[in-house]
């Protein structure tokens, strides 16, 4: 019975996710991974900043249960010129992928900043206009008009790598399966962002490709070890094919390192509630709500905590 009643509050919350939008994203500098000091990110709404962070290193961000809406997201970093980008979230995406942000230095600062890898060096501004023409379109839900900018920015620069992965994303909502692992393939082989090996793994699983997802998202991993984000792809690959414990460890991973996304704390409760452990469960819920305390969501996971407390 205490089985039952759990799978039935889970089934009730956990898809309410899909209606809690978070934003995350990365800032580069001159094109590069990585910032030597954090950026700090501006969330902005009818020209007021709406809320306001630090990056970490890897230059990543997440502004949590953000309403859906236009925005503009700006970077500044040092007394570099800043940049920004303008989203549209809509729709009932539970995630908002922001392109990545880059600032531009001057020359003089280029020359100063350090080695900056020859792939991005080799991206040429023509290419980069027509990427960032395609992300406007494909943010707009317009991937029929993205899909040829982001095309022409690949011939202009076959190593441009978030092109490749953003082509994927249009690729895939189309349903034009074939082309888009091969986009994301070549956004992988290229070291793009963690987000073509988790784009590229997902659409394995769909398959049931099981064994190449698991493969990838290892290689990737490999690379990346401080990327949590991974590690909860895993474990999502893990609990479909119903291995509970690697997927519990994996999960567990997830958590102990960079990640930007509370969900990990609820695949961790499905997981938990699979092996019927309830006190493990009920501290992922917890756990949810240190992480994202704010949202229709956290309400009710902190009615679905009342109920399973004793009384």
């Amino acid at each position: 019975m205490l089985y039952r009643a759990l799978l039935s509050i889970l089934l009730v919350f956990l898809p309410a996710t899909l209606f809690a939008t978070d934003i995350d994203g990365e800032v580069r500098l001159g094109g590069r991974p990585g910032l030597e000091k954090p950026a700090t990110v501006q969330l902005l709404h009818d020209h007021s900043v709406v809320s306001e962070q630090f990056t970490d290193l890897s230059g990543r961000f997440e502004f949590q249960s953000v309403e859906p809406t236009r925005y503009i997201v700006r970077a500044v970093y040092a007394d570099m010129p800043e940049a920004e980008v303008t989203i549209d979230v809509i729709g009932s995406t539970a995630h908002y992928r922001v392109p990545v942000i880059t600032i531009r230095p001057p020359k003089e600062k280029v020359e100063k900043a350090g080695v900056v890898s020859i792939n991005q060096l080799t991206i040429s501004h023509e290419a980069t206009r027509e990427y960032e023409k395609g992300v406007k379109d494909q943010q707009l839900g317009l991937c029929d008009q993205a899909i040829p900018h982001f095309e022409k920015a690949v011939e202009l620069a076959s190593n441009y790598a978030d092109a490749y992965n953003d082509l994927g994303n249009c690729l895939s909502t189309k349903g034009k399966k074939a082309e888009a692992e091969a986009a994301y393939g070549k956004a992988v082989e290229l070291h793009g962002s963690i987000y073509a090996s988790i784009n590229l793994a997902d659409m394995y699983a769909k398959e049931k490709r099981y064994g190449e997802a698991q493969q990838l998202l290892n290689s990737a991993i490999t690379r990346s070890p401080a990327e949590g984000d991974l590690y909860f792809a895993l474990a999502q690959v893990e609990f479909d094919q119903g291995r509970f414990k690697e997927a519990e460890t994996a999960g567990l991973q997830a958590h102990s390192k960079i990640h930007r996304t509370a969900d990990v704390h609820l695949l961790l409760a499905k997981i938990y509630l699979a092996l019927k452990n309830q006190p493990a469960l009920i501290g992922q819920l917890e756990a949810y709500l240190k992480e994202k305390p704010t949202g229709p969501v956290a309400a009710q996971i902190r009615q679905t905590l009342k109920s399973l407390s004793p009384q």
